[in-house]
């Protein structure tokens, strides 16, 4: 960063500035917007939207997923009593149910609860407006439908 030190010149030197020496003012934070300090810059600014860190976090967590389901979701089911619904509330997502393969549900839930940590500078998902569904058989697979 370019500072004028007029000891050592009278142009702008480059040099490192010593934050803690720095007053930042608190920045008003609207709902939905994060605090971020810039690169070469002491003071955070309030910027809109989800960081990088949770945008890559919630990318890793939705490919896992995808891949769990068809994981757990292999095996062809018989009755609509071999599939479960299982609602996923955790740092990444907040939904309303995926049928599994209910001898796989545990560890299903296991895994998104483990890959959901990628999401932990995400704000908290909010919690959708859920209509009933059960878990049932739907040609040999696992499938949601109303009760």
């Amino acid at each position: 960063m370019s500072v004028v030190d007029a000891a050592m010149s009278c142009c702008p030197v480059c040099r490192p500035i010593d934050c803690r020496a720095v007053g930042c003012a608190d920045p008003k934070r609207p709902a939905g917007n994060r605090l971020e300090t810039p690169p070469g810059t002491c003071c955070s600014v309030c910027v809109a939207g989800p960081s990088e860190a949770c945008n890559k976090g919630q990318q890793s967590y939705q490919s896992l997923r995808e891949q769990l389901i068809q994981k757990y979701n292999f095996s062809p089911c018989k009755l609509d009593s071999d599939c479960t619904l299982v609602v996923e509330q955790n740092a990444c997502v907040s939904d309303c149910g995926t049928a599994i393969f209910a001898a796989a549900a545990l560890d299903f839930e296991s895994n998104s609860k483990s890959a959901s940590v990628d999401c932990a500078s995400c704000p908290s998902p909010a919690i959708p407006p859920c209509a009933a569904l059960v878990a049932l058989r739907s040609n040999g697979q696992c499938g949601t439908g109303s009760p």
